[in-house]
């Protein structure tokens, strides 16, 4: 996540950046382990906030955002309530350039045309990026809202929800192809045997080993990022849609 936010900034052409975390001793070394040096390593300077987890002020942190006047505000990561209230505070004070969301979207429906430039992170093609979207990913976004509709859950299209879809589309199609007995064995083989695999409203995934340096789990050295329209709906930041990461970027452990 360090990587895919700081990914963000450079894809946009932001050197200059002030975000928000909530305090905690996990969040000033997730800072100062991987959001800084991995910023350092791209040219970004980065400020951030450490707003307590209740009772916090927003409007104080926007003010303190826009004191460094940053090509990008935002947060690392905040409550959804905490990034609705925290990108109100910033469009009252005038803000008008782009704002970080990381993986927070409740503030799209809330803000209404105010949403319009802020760029979230979510983990897939999700249905607000219909329109934008690849036409074998349209197909797959469709099914999803009709399976979703099927269950009585048609309005509630959320990225959280989609992501639990999608894993499950790709375990039931990895396993499929794989054939034979499902035991603990033959999945974990079925997995590590993953290759060029398209995923559902992801990008395509192999499962070598190979594709994070000392992540045997990770499948992918990719991210998505998405700008809010002004209708509200979603457009990817790069018109390809998934950007390559650079690991080596990554400090070393």
């Amino acid at each position: 996540a360090a990587l895919a936010s700081m990914a963000a900034l450079d894809t946009m052409g932001k050197t200059t950046a002030s975000l928000a975390v909530n305090e905690s001793p996990t969040s000033h070394a997730y800072v100062d382990d991987l959001i800084m040096p991995i910023a350092d390593g791209m040219g970004i300077d980065v400020s951030v906030q450490y707003p307590p987890a209740s009772g916090a002020n927003l409007n104080v942190v926007a003010a303190t955002q826009l004191a460094d006047n940053p090509d990008m505000a935002g947060v690392i990561a905040l409550p959804e309530d905490g990034c609705t209230s925290l990108f109100q505070a910033l469009r009252r004070q005038g803000y008008e350039d782009t704002i970080l969301a990381g993986s927070c979207s409740q503030f799209i429906d809330e803000m209404g045309t105010d949403a319009a430039g802020i760029v979230t992170q979510p983990r897939l093609w999700v249905p607000l990026a219909k329109e934008s979207a690849p036409a074998e990913v349209q197909e797959q976004l469709d099914i999803f809202a009709d399976a979703m509709d099927a269950v009585g859950y048609g309005n509630e299209l959320s990225s959280r929800s989609i992501y639990t879809f999608a894993a499950i589309v790709n375990i039931a199609q990895i396993l499929s192809d794989h054939g034979g007995e499902i035991t603990a064995g033959t999945v974990t083989d079925a997995f590590k045997a993953v290759k060029d695999f398209p995923s559902f409203a992801g990008p395509t995934v192999t499962c070598d080993g190979q594709q994070w340096p000392g992540v045997a789990t990770t499948c992918n050295a990719q991210a998505i990022f998405f700008e809010v329209q002004e209708d509200g709906t979603l457009r990817s930041v790069d018109e390809n849609g998934y950007i390559d990461l650079d690991p080596s970027l990554m400090p070393a452990s």
